[in-house]
This record gives structure tokens, C-alpha cells and sequence, in this order.
């Protein structure tokens, strides 16, 4: 009776083993393979190699789904490439079944898992955690217990046929074996596991090619179970992945379904596969190779496709509101996203609000208001959304370098608020010196937005052109409005002197210039430490002495 309970037993372990490979293999090399997910994806081709790469070493499409479905909610990745990553990915996780055909029943598990195992654990407890080494020691454990569950669910069904008729199994309709791929899939969350199971049956001799991929198609099917789930609360971007990936998954999955037949015999004659096992895991992996190349011409359609059937809200929402803190890197991707449209928005108001730029600068979509007013008001409701997201960010485990970052961007939302809200608040002493009869007293407002537009515009040059930007440029800029701060406070001084100015208003012209010098720090303050590393950023601010 104990040796029923082996397959569930080895299941169970299986599953456990799968985790604990992801999690090594996420420690050892996540850095790098999210670099080349949000990088390396230029194109949706590009895309597909990546999905199937990065799928074959993590062995876990879900992982790459929720993955994918994070940067593109970020905006690091576009949809189109995300496609690319999802076709792919489905591709990739097919390389489990045939390591496990290969290995797990081909050679004697039961004279391989014991030393792998052992020595292993023993790394384990020698290694400090937490270490390169240890997490080593941890991926060789994982597949020491890969390997024993794999014999386990062989003993366990050995002894199920002893109390099954086989013959009751083969005498069920195929479509049973299909609807139960899915069924299983979904509710264990492994198309893997699914995989594995089929494999075990067959190996034991409970039910044939035939129906065997029946069940793996069906598993295809249910394993978008877990990115529904990803994208159910998120923002459209991540429902139309979602669809994709179902529609993918769909229509490959009826049309292997339809064809079984013609696949076992492309697998029989074509490719000249004899072993049973191995023919199983070869109608896998063509099920999903012909799906890459019958839904590959058709992507861009696809991307269109969706994104009607969940079109982005026409208030566009801030792309950390697309992406969860759980996912560091995605999170700072959308962060950094947020922070120049921040920045960039901020210097378009201020200079709609001076009647500075021209209108083909202002970007009012960007604004999403229909006055200056409603316009930072949304910028002040974007200021606390991301502060309030940076600091919940900081609650996770982040690395040296992300935690600079994440401080060093609160200094760039914080001071281009800061700046807005400058010259928000002297906007209408400046309104009064324009519509002055006293052509002197005009003039102070002129001179004084004739150097705030050449500075706007050096601003939003930079922020669309980071690369043209260097520590001389800051410097240059910074003397630049200091020259004319110092210029205008000079200017205002003679017509004091002069009795042209007067008392009442001489304190609000030059309370009108310091309050844009401050503006203009504040601004030059944030861009410093969005473009420059944080140290270089500190070490610029105390050079410059910005806040003097």
C-alpha cells in the first residue's frame, strides 16, 4: 500500500526540485538574465531566442511570463518583443523533457541521487550562505532530488499497474486525456510536472504515444493558467500579454489536438524517432516550434489585435502603477520611466505657465490637463505616488546599488516638484510687472524669462539626449543662471537706486529672481543625480555647491 503513495510522494519532490533550481539559478544568475530580458529584446525575433533561452536555464515558462509581464508593465520592454519572449518561452521549457528522458530514464536513478544528494548537503553546510559556492551547492541538491523523485514516480507507478487494468485507461476517449492535461497543469501550476507524469506512465506501460500526447497537449493549454492569474489586476499592457499568450497556447493546442496523427507520424517518419519516450518529448517541442512559425509573420496584427481588446485608459497611467514592487529591476525600470517624464512635464508646465516654449513643446497629452493649474496638481499627484512607491521599494531586499538609486531618485522628484511649485508661486507677481504701464519695471520679468527659456531648453535637450550630457554642461549651465540671477539683481538695485522701483514692489522683483534662481538649482539638482552615478552625483553637488 506504502509504495502507492511513491508517485504523489515523487510529484510532490518534483515540484520541490523545480523551485529549488529556480531559486539557485535565479541567486547565481538573475542579474544577467534580467539584463538580457529588458536589453536584448530589440526585436520580436530577437525576442523568441531570448524567451527560449532564458526558459531552457530558469525551466520555468511561468517564471518567464511573470517576468516578461513585469518589464512590460514597466515600459522597458514593447509588447510586440514581449510577444516574442512568450512564443519562444513555450518552446524553451520543452528542454526539461528531453534532459529528464535522457537522464531520469535511461540511467539507474536509484545509483546517482544518493552521492549527488550527499555531497551536496555537505556544501551546503560547509559553504557560508548565501555565497556563490553555497548557491552552487544548492542547484547540484535540487538535481540530486530531481533525479529521486524521478525514481520515485517510476516504483510508484510500477505498483499502480499491478492495480490498474490498463486496458479501462486506453478504452477512455482521447479528448479525456487532452481536457486532463489541462486540468492537471492548471492546478499544479508545471507544465514540467504534467511532462514528467506522462512520461512515467509510459515508461511503465500504462498508456501509449498516443494518448500520452494527448495529456502534454492538453498541459500546453493549461499552463497560461498562471500568467491569467499575473495579469488579472494589472493594467492593460498586461492583459493583452495575457491574451496573447492564451491565443498562442489556444490555437496551437486545438490544432496539435486536431492533427495528433500527423504529428506521430512526422515524429515516426521524418524525424526517425523509435524510443516511445523521446517520441513524446519530439512531439512536444514540434507542437511548439510550429506555433513560433505559424503565428511568427502575424505578431504586429496580434499586437493590434489586443491592444483593441484592451486599449490603454486614456488617462495613462504611470508605469510604476503597471508594476509590482516584487520585482526590483521592472520596478526601477519604470521608476527611472517616470522620473524624466516627471522632469520633462515640469519644465513644459513651467514654461507653458511663462508662455516660454512653443506649443509643440508642451506636450499636453503628457499633461493630460486643459490648464496650468489642473496640470500640477496632476504633477504634485504624480510626485506622491512615486515617493510613496520608492519608499514601500525600499522595504525589499535591495542591493547596494539599487538602494543609491532609489534615494538619489527621490532627490529628483522632490526637487522638480520643488521647482514647479516655485515658479507656481510668483507666477502672478511676474503676470503684474508684464502688464505694467512703466516700461522699466516691464522689463525686469523680460530679461529675466529671456535667460529661463534658453535654460528650459539646455534642460529638456538634455533629458532626450542623456549621452550629449557631461558634468561641463552642468557647470555651464548653473553659470549661466547664476550670470543672469546676478544680472537682474543688479538691474532691479539701479532702479531702486534710481527711484523708479518702488520699495513694495523692489521686494517682489527680487524675491521673484531669487525664488527662479532656487527653481533653477533645484532643477539643475535633479537632473544631476538622474544622469550621474550617485557618487559622482554627490561629489558634483559639493563642487558646484548648488544649494548656495
Amino acid at each position: 500500500m506504502l509504495e502507492l503513495l511513491l508517485f504523489p510522494a515523487g510529484i510532490g519532490m518534483f515540484l520541490f526540485s523545480l523551485q529549488l533550481l529556480e531559486t539557485a539559478i535565479g541567486n547565481l544568475y538573475s542579474d544577467h538574465l534580467k539584463l538580457w530580458l529588458q536589453n536584448f529584446t530589440g526585436t520580436p525575433m530577437r525576442g523568441i531566442c531570448l524567451g527560449i533561452f532564458i526558459t531552457a536555464i530558469l525551466q520555468s515558462s511561468s517564471l518567464v511570463g511573470l517576468m516578461t509581464l513585469a518589464f512590460v508593465g514597466a515600459g522597458a520592454i514593447e509588447l510586440k518583443n514581449a510577444i516574442g519572449i512568450i512564443l519562444g518561452s513555450n518552446l524553451g521549457t520543452t528542454l526539461t523533457g528531453w534532459i529528464v528522458t535522457l537522464v531520469g530514464f535511461k540511467l539507474d536513478l536509484s545509483s546517482l541521487f544518493a552521492p549527488i544528494m550527499g555531497l551536496s548537503a555537505m556544501g551546503l553546510v560547509l559553504i557560508r550562505a548565501e555565497t556563490p559556492r553555497h548557491y552552487a551547492f544548492q542547484l547540484i541538491f535540487a538535481f540530486g532530488i530531481l533525479l529521486m523523485s524521478l525514481s520515485w514516480m517510476n516504483d510508484g507507478v510500477i505498483s499502480i499497474v499491478d492495480q490498474v487494468d490498463v486496458a479501462l485507461l486506453r478504452s477512455l476517449p482521447l479528448l479525456v486525456y487532452f481536457l486532463t492535461g489541462i486540468v492537471l497543469t492548471a492546478l499544479i501550476q508545471s507544465s514540467s510536472a504534467t511532462m514528467m507524469i506522462t512520461l512515467s506512465a509510459m515508461n511503465a506501460g500504462l498508456i501509449d504515444l498516443t494518448f500520452a500526447s494527448a495529456l502534454v497537449i492538453g498541459a500546453n493549454l493549461g499552463t497560461t493558467s498562471t500568467i491569467i492569474i499575473g495579469a488579472l489586476q494589472g493594467p492593460a499592457v498586461k492583459k493583452q500579454l495575457a491574451l496573447v499568450h492564451v491565443l498562442f497556447n489556444l490555437i496551437v493546442s486545438l490544432l496539435a489536438f486536431l492533427a495528433l496523427p500527423l504529428l506521430i507520424l512526422l515524429v515516426n517518419r521524418v524525424f526517425r524517432i523509435d524510443d516511445p519516450l523521446f517520441e513524446l518529448v519530439a512531439v512536444y517541442s514540434s507542437i511548439n516550434l510550429f506555433g513560433i512559425l505559424l503565428f511568427f509573420p502575424f505578431i504586429q496584427k496580434l499586437r493590434r489585435f489586443v491592444t483593441r481588446r484592451f486599449p490603454e485608459p486614456e488617462a495613462q497611467l504611470l508605469f510604476i502603477e503597471k508594476v509590482s514592487i516584487d520585482v526590483p529591476d521592472a520596478s526601477f525600470s519604470a521608476l527611472e520611466q517616470d522620473t524624466a517624464n516627471l522632469m520633462r512635464a515640469s519644465v513644459q508646465l513651467n514654461g507653458w505657465r511663462l508662455g516660454l516654449l512653443p506649443e509643440t513643446l508642451y506636450e499636453r497629452r503628457l499633461l493630460l490637463s486643459d490648464s496650468v493649474e489642473k496640470g500640477y496638481i496632476r504633477l504634485k499627484d504624480q510626485e506622491n505616488k512615486m515617493t510613496d512607491y520608492i519608499l514601500d521599494l525600499q522595504r525589499q531586499p535591495l542591493s547596494m546599488a539599487q538602494s543609491v538609486r532609489a534615494q538619489q531618485l527621490l532627490v529628483c522628484i522632490r526637487d522638480t516638484l520643488f521647482a514647479t511649485k516655485a515658479v507656481k508661486d510668483i507666477h502672478s507677481n511676474i503676470k503684474t510687472f508684464q502688464l505694467s504701464s512703466n516700461k522699466q519695471n516691464a522689463s525686469i520679468p523680460t530679461a529675466l524669462l529671456s535667460s529661463t527659456e534658453v535654460f528650459y531648453r539646455e534642460l529638456l535637450q538634455a533629458l532626450m539626449e542623456p549621452s550629449a550630457f557631461s558634468v561641463e554642461l552642468l557647470g555651464q549651465m548653473l553659470g549661466r543662471i547664476k550670470k543672469a540671477h546676478t544680472e537682474l539683481n543688479s538691474f532691479i538695485y539701479e532702479l531702486i537706486d534710481n527711484k523708479v522701483l518702488e520699495k513694495d514692489k523692489a521686494s517682489t522683483a527680487l524675491n521673484i529672481n531669487r525664488e527662479m534662481l532656487l527653481s533653477g538649482h533645484s532643477l539643475i539638482n535633479a537632473l544631476e543625480h538622474f544622469l550621474l552615478p550617485g557618487d559622482e552625483a554627490r561629489t558634483v553637488s559639493e563642487l558646484l555647491n548648488l544649494r548656495s
